[in-house]
Formats: structure tokens, C-alpha cells, sequence
């Protein structure tokens, strides 16, 4: 699901009194005083996760990345470059609309100096100065409405789930069953992706069954 909507699941997953307004808004899109903020509710779909044996959380992006970087930033004095693209997401595209290349005035000062650029401008940099890429993305080949990779199209955080319902199959942990079968087996036993897989119905290996045989 969404990172949003992770967010939205986190705040009620644990109802109380504090926060019955927090569940109300999130499971209705009423507020307190009675006015409805569509954007504000859980999507119908995803409404049964509340429910779920596993927290959820979209604070992943926070813990792993954004918080070192902004503590080495604080402790170095430098200001991080990025290379996001604004075609990677609206929240991406708003804050490019909002702050171009280059936000130093924030309180979290970052450059961007692609953030105009497209997915197939990177791919045309990367073929026109024969840059090399990590192997699991292949070779650049000619499709309809542009360059594609071979292989793996995007890397990320290995484990990550976000957006795994939106893939066919294989989808990345299926194929990372053949590819990486170690991060695989530390993925699915010690991270216990695979319960939460199986609760949002995903797919987490090419033939369902028993993990190991």
C-alpha cells in the first residue's frame, strides 16, 4: 500500500479514547466538528489492515534513510544531493513545483538537481556516456515509447513492500526466491514478511506451499 496510507493504518491501530477522533476521521473521513476530508479516511480497500496480527507503519523511509542523512548532514555541514526525479511521485512533483532544484531555505536544506528529469532521461544519459550499472538491471534495449532495462527496471530497499500488489508475477520476491535465496530465506523467517504477504494476499514464491522443503 501506499506510504500514506501506512500512515493512516498506524495512527488507529491501537484505538483509545486519546484518539477516538484520530479513528473516526480515519475510518469515516468525518472530523470532530462533523465535516467530511475524503482525503483524510482510509481507502475502502485497505480498511481491513487495521485489523491485522502486525503493526504497520510508513515510518521505514524515516528510520533507515532520512534520519542518518539529516543527522551526517547536521554533523558535517554539508547540504545533501539527491537524485529523485519529479515524474517518481505527486508528493515529488509538488515539492519541486514549490521549491525547484535547490531548497536550501528549508529547514532540512537539499539539492536536486535532477528533479526534472524523467525515468527515460536517466536512461538516455546512462546509454549515451556508456555509463555501467549494477548487473541486476542488465542491458538497455529499444521498446515501444522508449529504453527499458532488461532485467530488474528498480532497486529500492531489498525488503521493502510497498507496492508489491501492483507488480505481475514474478513479483520482486518471487523473483528474488531464485535470484538471492539467502536475503530470500532472512527476508521471509526472520523479517516475517511472509505472514504479512500472505495476509494482503501477494504472491512470496513462484509455487505456493511450504517455504522450505
Amino acid at each position: 500500500i501506499s506510504k500514506k496510507m501506512a500512515q493512516y493504518i498506524h495512527e488507529i491501530q491501537t484505538p483509545t479514547e486519546k484518539n477516538k477522533n484520530v479513528v473516526r476521521l480515519r475510518t469515516t473521513g468525518f472530523r470532530a466538528n462533523g465535516t467530511h476530508s475524503p482525503m483524510s479516511k482510509i481507502s475502502d480497500k485497505w480498511l481491513y489492515l487495521k485489523d491485522a496480527p502486525f503493526k504497520i507503519s510508513n515510518a521505514c523511509c524515516h528510520v533507515m534513510k532520512v534520519n542518518p542523512l539529516r543527522s551526517f548532514a547536521a554533523k558535517s555541514r554539508l547540504v545533501p544531493i539527491i537524485g529523485t526525479t519529479s515524474d517518481e511521485s505527486k508528493a515529488r512533483e509538488h515539492n519541486f513545483i514549490r521549491h525547484g532544484c535547490n531548497a536550501y531555505g528549508n529547514k532540512f536544506p537539499v539539492s536536486t538537481p535532477i528533479i526534472f528529469w524523467t525515468e527515460q532521461h536517466v536512461l538516455q544519459y546512462i546509454r549515451d556516456n556508456q555509463i555501467e550499472v549494477a548487473g541486476c538491471y542488465g542491458d538497455l534495449h529499444e521498446v515501444a515509447g522508449g529504453l527499458r532495462f532488461t532485467g530488474t527496471q528498480r532497486t529500492g530497499c531489498m525488503f521493502c513492500g510497498f507496492g508489491a500488489h501492483l507488480e505481475t508475477s514474478p513479483n520482486r520476491f518471487e523473483v528474488m526466491e531464485k535470484t538471492h535465496p539467502r536475503q530470500y530465506r532472512y527476508c521471509m523467517e526472520s523479517l516475517g514478511l511472509r505472514e504479512v504477504l500472505q495476509y494482503c494476499g501477494i504472491p512470496w514464491r513462484r509455487e505456493q506451499g511450504e517455504l522450505f522443503t
